[in-house]
């Protein structure tokens, strides 16, 4: 079984801080800069170099899996840059779905920038760190960062789908 991880990293240059480390959610004149970092089996998928502004960045990537958990296909777009993960699910002959990672880069595919992973495991680890970011991020800022009831609730449902 492949071993998922996904984390929020905040900071648009070394070091990078772990939302788990993060005593305030620093702005700059775009936003609130940080990155969700991919890894499958240790490998990483998407790093930290592909910061965008996280405050939006995470609802635009939630929003790229539900597509892909109820059409078979969806993107995660970055907020201000020619960047995407598009997916696309398949069945496995075990009866498990899975699902196709690829970056693109201004529309074109990125070589040796594709992943594969259990469906469920994916949809799991990227709710687990989503919802440590909504909730790191409400405490750190509460004025901008109300409880993402939306996403929250959308997380809920991947999970009793998948029960």
């Amino acid at each position: 079984m492949t071993t998922i991880e996904v984390s929020t990293q905040l900071g648009n240059c070394e070091p990078f801080v772990r939302i788990e480390d993060a005593t305030e959610m620093v702005r700059n004149s775009h936003g609130r800069p940080g990155a969700i970092v991919i890894a499958f089996d240790g490998v990483e998928f998407i790093g930290p170099e592909l910061f965008d502004q996280i405050d939006d960045f995470w609802p635009s990537f939630l929003e790229g899996i539900d597509a892909l958990r109820h059409a078979g296909a969806g993107r995660s777009r970055w907020v201000d840059q020619a960047i995407q993960v598009d997916y696309s699910s398949f069945e496995a002959s075990s009866g498990e779905t899975f699902v196709h990672m690829r970056l693109v880069i201004g529309g074109a595919p990125v070589e040796g920038r594709e992943a594969y992973g259990e469906l469920r495991s994916y949809c799991q680890a990227v709710g687990d760190a989503a919802i440590l970011f909504f909730e790191k991020a409400t405490l750190l800022e509460p004025s901008r960062f109300p409880p993402e009831v939306y996403y929250m609730d959308m997380i809920e449902r991947w999970r009793a789908e998948d029960a």
